[in-house]
């Protein structure tokens, strides 16, 4: 592949939703600057800040013509996002976290590919990484590394299945037609991604997406968003968001319907592990988790969409969940474990 000779004929549109986010913010519009592909365009939403992230945008401005910014009372990313949809240009449009930063090919990539395969949607896999400093992400390979074609109904399967494509928005690039007037839901704090992927494929037939098998998206692990850090009541959103997919597919999309069943599954072993790491024990949260484990495990160890690691994991997690649960406020091996999952899973 051939990044560096691509011709620039489209224009991308670069969203960008901010909420007090001064001590990554560098690193991410730095990660946007350093891109190969140059024909885009940065819309610098400013969901409601109090701290110096403005100070931080004017710079920005100050330095490149292709930043814009926006300042807007505080909605939350959904409401930030829509706006960026509102008053953007491209031809193309992807969402990049503030707290994030993407690789300086991930613009080439992601454009040769929509152009060359005439794809609708191009996903990046996507780094883990702790420290913004010294990031331990892989480096990129010149070669042309395996990528996938999915279509409709393989892309819902892979946006819950745990196989890299993952239900966020952030590690994704959109044509702009098929995105239309579809906007994210404001009412929802959690798996908002997730509803905004499923009506676009609800709503565009023979879709053709290219999934890209290296991680050119760094996805920085931190204590702020909703499910990560420590145990709070509105982690338990995300069963009231999954159960109102799973009441409005049915199970006319059979394949579907069980990928999200399965990931259930693994959203309440993190949940529990979650409670644990915080040293807190809610017993009707413990109950409910323990209910979708044992009423939906099957779909795991029987699907092919999880190896032998994550099966024999759950496996684990099942025989020593009594043990588990009760560490919670002890400081017993079980409890270091789930402090060590918590924070390499989030």
């Amino acid at each position: 592949m051939n990044i560096r000779s691509i011709k620039e004929d489209c224009l991308v549109s670069v969203i960008v939703p901010i909420f007090n986010a001064e001590n990554t913010l560098r690193y991410c519009l730095d990660s946007i600057v350093k891109q190969h592909y140059s024909r885009y365009e940065v819309l610098l939403i400013d969901d409601g800040s109090t701290d110096c992230s403005s100070e931080i945008c004017g710079e920005y401005l100050l330095r490149d013509s292709r930043f814009s910014y926006i300042k807007k009372k505080n909605g939350g990313v959904s409401s930030a996002r829509n706006l960026g949809l509102e008053r953007c240009h491209g031809d193309y449009i992807c969402f990049l976290d503030a707290d994030d930063t993407i690789s300086e090919y991930f613009l080439s990539v992601a454009i040769r590919m929509l152009v060359d395969m005439e794809a609708d949607v191009f996903i990046s896999d996507f780094n883990k990484i702790h420290n913004y400093d010294n990031p331990t992400k892989k480096k990129m390979s010149m070669h042309k590394p395996d990528s996938i074609i999915l279509n409709n109904d393989e892309f819902l399967v892979n946006l819950v299945n745990g196989k890299g494509v993952g239900s966020a928005c952030f590690n994704k690039v959109y044509k702009r037609a098929i995105i239309g007037d579809r906007r994210f839901q404001d009412n929802i704090a959690v798996a908002e991604d997730l509803f905004f992927n499923i009506e676009i494929v609800k709503n565009n037939e023979n879709m053709k997406i290219v999934y890209f098998q290296e991680g050119l998206y760094n996805y920085y692990l931190n204590s702020d968003g909703v499910m990560h850090g420590s145990f709070s009541k509105k982690n338990l959103d995300v069963f009231e968001q999954y159960e109102r997919i799973l009441s409005e597919i049915g199970k006319s999309n059979k394949e579907f319907f069980e990928a999200v069943k399965s990931s259930l599954v693994f959203i309440s072993c993190k949940m529990v592990i979650k409670m644990v790491s915080s040293s807190c024990y809610e017993e009707a949260v413990v109950d409910k988790c323990k209910t979708i484990i044992d009423e939906n495990k099957k779909l795991v160890y029987k699907s092919t969409d999880y190896g032998v690691k994550k099966k024999s994991l759950l496996m684990l997690f099942n025989v020593f969940y009594g043990r588990i649960i009760r560490s919670y406020d002890k400081n017993n091996i079980w409890k270091k474990i789930c402090n060590h999952v918590n924070v390499e899973v989030g």
